[in-house]
């Protein structure tokens, strides 16, 4: 099956499949957005599809003079347990489009729509921080929450309920540390 690389315009805006050539300007908006995060990073997708064999769909949302105004990482996915299907973004908690506007957005979300069509998937699953208007169906799978690290312990503490707290007070009390890890660490524990 041919899939069209670029899409109708929408929003003030096209959108087409990213390419190699998007790596460079994808991960700069992925760091400068408030929403940007590691698993919308353009390597990703080399991850999965390398790893675990998921092709890759990376959308690019462009304005009429060319610059990047929304992207979306698309993963197509088969599994005999969960089916085939079109996923923004596997094994990550969150990984839907960043966009400029809530319009490009939407656009960028019946592009995807439109894609998991043509693809003959049996679902498009969008994992979102926040869903939106659009009035799709919504799971609230995950819970999550963000928080900048104080440089004092106690007051980072402070933030954590009172349940939790007490558990990782234990932990301490009983000589649990943290500290920096490296990537052989990481790679030994895993």
């Amino acid at each position: 099956m041919s899939l069209e690389t670029r899409g109708p315009s929408v929003a003030g805006c096209s959108i087409r499949l990213a390419t190699a050539n998007d790596e460079k300007h994808w991960n700069q908006y992925v760091k400068e957005h408030e929403q940007g995060s590691f698993f919308h990073r353009f390597e990703w997708q080399n991850v999965l599809s390398d790893a675990l064999g998921h092709r890759s769909h990376y959308l690019v949302a462009e304005n009429p003079a060319g610059e990047l105004v929304g992207l979306m990482p698309l993963m197509e996915m088969r599994s005999l347990l969960f089916g085939h299907s079109l996923v923004s973004n596997p094994f990550a908690t969150y990984g839907g489009a960043l966009a400029h506007s809530p319009a490009v957005r939407e656009a960028l979300e019946e592009r995807a729509a439109s894609l998991a069509h043509s693809l003959g998937v049996g679902s498009l699953e969008l994992r979102l921080r926040d869903p939106g208007t659009s009035g799709r169906p919504v799971k609230l799978l995950y819970e999550c929450f963000y928080k900048d690290i104080e440089p004092e312990p106690e007051t980072n503490l402070k933030a954590i309920r009172s349940k939790q707290r007490n558990i990782i007070r234990k932990g301490i009390k009983n000589g649990l540390v943290s500290r920096e890890i490296t990537v052989q660490d990481f790679y030994r524990v895993y």
